[in-house]
C-alpha cells in the first residue's frame, strides 16, 4: 500500500500545530481538575493525546517500516527516554510530600498505586477502586491522573508488532487493519459503557478506536484536500467539537460511549485538515504560546494533579477566603514544576543517544522501577507508616479502626440470609437466655460495642440485628423495592423465636429518615447535604421518592413497629441518635493536627441546639407516637453537648468519639452508654 500522507512517505516533519493541540488538551484537563464549572468535560483533554499519539505513533512507525529502518529496540529507546525519567521523579517527588502530610490510609494507598504505575498498569488499578474516576474522593489520589498513562504505554506496547505484523504477513493493507481494530474496540467500548462503565473508561481495548483514529489520519485513509476553503471549515467544525465537549460534558455524561465520539472526531478533524491546508487555527496552534505549552503537555499532565490533589487534600481545614488565592498558587507552581521537569528532565534525557549502548538506560530505569515499586509495597504492608506521627495523632488516624470490622458480614445480608447466628450476640456469652435485641441501622451498629460490654458487666446477653440504611421501622422502606422490610419482618420471626426476649432497643440515624437529607458543616454552617438523601415509603406511600413526606412515613413506621411489640409484650426503648458532627472528624482533625502552625479554617462542633433543630421532626414524630404506644426514650446527646457548648468529639485519653461524620467509634459507644444512665437502667430492669 502507498501512504498518502506526505509527513509519512518521505520524512516525519514537525508539526507545531499539533503541539498547539496538545496544549488544548491538557489545559482542558488541568482546568476540569481545578474543579471551573465552565470546563465540566474538560476530562475529554485525554481522548484527543489519544488520537493525536496515534497519529504520531502510527506516522514514525510505518516510515521506518517502509524504509527497513524499524527496530522495536529503537522505538521503545524512544520511548522510554520520552515517558518513564519524568513519571519517576513526580512518583518520588510524591512519595516524599506524602511522608510529611499524608494521613497513613492515603500514603498505603499512594505506595500500593506507584506499584502499578511504574510498571504502567495503574489503568488496571483504579479501574478495581469503587467510585470510578469520577468519585468525590479522588482527592485522595495523586496518582489517579497516570490512568491514561497506562493506556497508552499499553498501546505503545501491541501496536508496533501490530503494524510489523501487517508490514510482513498481511500486504501492507494498514488501513484495512487498523479500522478493524477501530471497529472492534468501538463496539466494545458502546457495550461496556452501560454493563460496566468504568472498565469501559479504564480498559485499553475500548481506547484503541481513538488511537486508530489518528492512526487512519497518518495512514492517509482520507481523500487529499484540494481546497484549502474546505480544510479551513473542517478545521473549525473539530475545534468546535472539542469546545463543546469541554463545556457542555458533565461528570454524569456516560463516557467514554458515543460521547468521546465528539472530542476524538475533532482532534480528528485539526489534525486532517492542517495536514493539507493554511488556515488561521494552524497558525494560531503554530504560535509560541501554544506550542510552548504543548511542549510542556507530558510534564503538565504528571504534575498538575498531585498539586491539585494536596490543594483539595487540605483545602476543608484551610481558610476559605483564601481559596482562590491556593488554587492560582496551585496552578503557577503546575508550571514551575512542569517547565523545571521538561528543562531538567525530559530534554537532557531525550538529547542523549542509547542506541549504540540501551543498557546505559534500560538497566538504570529497571533499578529506579524496582526501588519505587518495592518503597511502594513497603508503605502498603506497613500500613502507610503511622509510626512517623506522635501517638496523640496516631490515636486520631486510628479511629476509622475502631469499629466492629466484622460488620460486613452482617449488615448487608438479603431476606433469605437472616439468620439468628449470623448477627453478634452482645454482653455475656454464658448467659443462659437472649433478653433483649438491639435493632436498626449502621447507628445501631455503632453504637452496640458500649451496649454488649455494660451487658457483660450486667451478666445478661443480647442480640444486634442491624443492616446498612435500614430504618428499625416495620413496612418502612427506602429505594425501588420492599426488601428492607422483608429484612425487618425476618427479624420479627427470629426474635418470636426467643421468647425470653423482653427488651427492644430502636437504634437509628433518626436525622436522615424524617428530613431527607444528610448533615454537613459548610461555610460556618450546619446544613443538609443534599448529596445524600433518602426518601422513604411504605404501604400508603403514593411514590416512592417524595422526601417531603418522610415524617409522616417515620411517623406511621413507630407507631406501627411499637404496636408490635406492644402485643408481644416487649419494652421499647427508643435510643435517639447521636449529634450528626457534619465533618470527619478523625480525618479533620489529623490535617489540623498535620497543618499545625498554619492558619487554619476555624472548624466547630454543633451544639445542642444544633441538635435539636436538625432532630425536630424526629421528636415530634416521636411525640406523635407516644400517643398510642409507651416507650422509654434515650437521649445520648444530652451529656454529650453540656452547656450548649460544641459537642464531645474526643474523650479524655485523646481519642475520637466518631469515626466519621456521624458513626461512633467503640470509644465512642462506650463513653455513650456509660455517661448516659438510661442504658444501665434499661438491661438492670431485667
Amino acid at each position: 500500500m502507498t501512504l498518502k500522507n506526505p509527513n509519512v512517505s518521505s520524512s516525519i516533519k514537525y508539526r507545531p500545530d499539533v503541539d498547539g493541540l496538545r496544549a488544548i488538551a491538557v489545559l482542558a484537563v488541568i482546568l476540569y481538575h481545578a474543579n471551573l464549572m465552565l470546563f465540566s468535560g474538560g476530562y475529554i483533554g485525554v481522548d484527543i493525546f489519544f488520537v493525536i499519539s496515534g497519529y504520531l505513533i502510527t506516522s514514525i512507525t510505518v516510515n521506518e517500516l517502509n524504509k527497513d529502518k524499524f527496530t522495536f529496540i529503537n522505538f521503545y529507546i524512544r520511548r522510554v527516554k520520552r515517558l518513564f525519567p519524568a513519571l519517576f521523579t513526580l512518583i518520588i517527588a510524591t512519595f516524599i510530600f506524602g511522608y510529611f502530610y499524608l494521613l497513613p490510609d492515603n500514603y498505603k494507598t499512594l505506595g500500593f498505586s506507584s506499584m502499578f504505575t511504574v510498571f504502567y498498569l495503574s489503568n488496571i488499578y483504579f479501574m478495581r477502586l469503587k467510585g470510578g474516576y469520577f468519585a468525590p474522593d479522588v482527592d485522595s489520589l495523586p496518582l489517579i491522573h497516570t490512568w491514561s498513562l497506562g493506556v497508552e504505554e499499553q498501546y505503545y506496547l501491541f501496536y508496533p508488532a501490530f503494524l510489523v505484523i501487517i508490514t510482513k504477513w498481511l500486504k501492507k493493507r494498514y488501513v484495512l487493519w487498523v479500522s478493524i481494530a477501530l471497529v472492534a474496540s468501538f463496539i466494545l467500548n458502546i457495550y461496556l459503557v452501560k454493563v460496566d462503565p468504568e472498565a469501559d473508561f479504564y480498559l485499553f481495548f475500548t481506547r484503541i478506536w481513538e488511537f486508530a483514529f489518528g492512526g487512519l489520519v497518518a495512514l492517509g485513509a482520507f481523500p487529499r484536500l484540494n481546497s484549502n476553503i474546505f480544510g479551513k471549515i473542517l478545521a473549525w467544525i473539530g475545534l468546535i467539537f472539542i469546545l463543546t465537549a469541554v463545556f457542555l460534558f458533565k461528570k454524569t455524561t456516560p463516557f467514554p460511549g458515543y460521547a468521546a465520539l465528539l472530542p476524538a472526531i475533532g482532534a480528528l478533524l485539526i489534525i486532517y485538515a492542517n495536514t493539507y491546508s493554511e488556515n488561521c487555527l494552524k497558525r494560531l496552534l503554530s504560535t509560541k504560546s501554544f506550542v510552548f505549552v504543548g511542549l510542556l503537555s507530558y510534564s503538565l499532565y504528571l504534575w498538575h494533579w498531585p498539586i491539585l490533589s494536596a490543594y483539595r487534600y487540605f483545602a476543608p481545614v484551610l481558610p476559605q477566603n483564601i481559596d482562590d488565592l491556593l488554587l492560582i498558587a496551585a496552578l503557577i507552581l503546575t508550571f514551575v514544576l512542569s517547565y523545571l521537569s521538561y528543562r531538567f528532565i525530559e530534554t537532557p534525557i531525550r538529547l542523549k543517544d542509547f542506541k549504540a549502548n540501551p543498557k546505559k538506560l534500560f538497566i538504570p530505569i529497571f533499578a529506579v522501577m524496582i526501588l519505587i515499586a518495592s518503597f511502594g509495597y513497603y508503605l502498603e504492608y506497613h500500613d502507610g507508616l503511622p509510626g512517623r506521627y506522635p501517638k496523640e495523632l496516631q490515636k486520631i488516624i486510628s479511629a476509622p479502626t475502631d469499629k466492629n470490622l466484622d460488620d460486613s458480614k452482617y449488615m448487608d445480608l438479603k431476606p433469605n440470609e437472616v439468620v439468628w447466628d449470623k448477627y453478634p450476640t452482645l454482653g455475656d456469652n454464658n448467659a443462659p437466655h437472649y433478653t433483649f435485641v438491639v435493632m436498626g441501622d449502621s447507628h445501631a451498629d455503632a453504637l452496640s460495642p458500649g451496649i454488649s460490654l455494660l451487658a457483660k458487666q450486667l451478666g445478661i446477653k443480647g442480640k444486634l440485628l442491624a443492616a446498612s440504611g435500614n430504618p428499625p421501622l416495620f413496612g418502612v422502606n427506602w429505594g425501588s423495592d420492599d426488601t428492607l422490610s422483608q429484612v425487618k419482618s425476618k427479624y420479627l420471626e427470629l426474635i418470636k423465636a426467643h421468647p425470653h426476649i423482653k427488651e427492644v432497643f430502636l437504634v437509628a440515624r433518626w436525622g436522615i429518615y424524617a428530613n431527607g437529607y444528610g448533615y454537613i458543616y459548610k461555610d460556618g454552617q450546619f446544613v443538609d447535604n443534599t448529596e445524600e438523601s433518602l426518601a422513604l415509603w411504605d404501604k400508603h406511600s403514593k411514590t416512592h421518592d417524595n422526601i417531603s413526606n418522610n415524617p409522616k412515613v417515620l411517623e406511621r413506621g413507630l407507631i406501627r413497629t411499637l404496636k408490635v411489640f406492644h402485643e408481644m409484650n416487649i419494652k421499647v426503648y427508643i435510643v435517639s441518635d447521636v449529634p450528626e458532627i457534619g465533618w470527619n472528624v478523625p480525618e479533620t482533625l489529623s490535617k489540623l493536627y498535620i497543618l499545625r502552625g498554619i492558619h487554619t479554617r476555624k472548624i466547630a462542633a454543633p451544639t445542642y441546639s444544633d441538635y435539636l433543630k436538625r432532630q425536630k421532626p424526629v421528636f415530634e414524630a416521636f411525640k406523635e407516637a407516644e400517643k398510642y404506644y409507651k416507650f422509654t426514650l434515650i437521649n445520648p446527646a444530652k451529656h454529650m453537648c453540656i452547656d450548649d457548648k460544641p459537642c464531645i468529639v474526643l474523650d479524655k485519653e485523646g481519642y475520637p468519639l466518631y469515626l466519621d461524620t456521624n458513626h461512633l467509634t467503640n470509644h465512642g459507644a462506650y463513653y455513650v452508654v456509660k455517661h448516659d444512665p438510661g442504658f444501665e437502667e434499661a438491661l438492670k430492669t431485667q
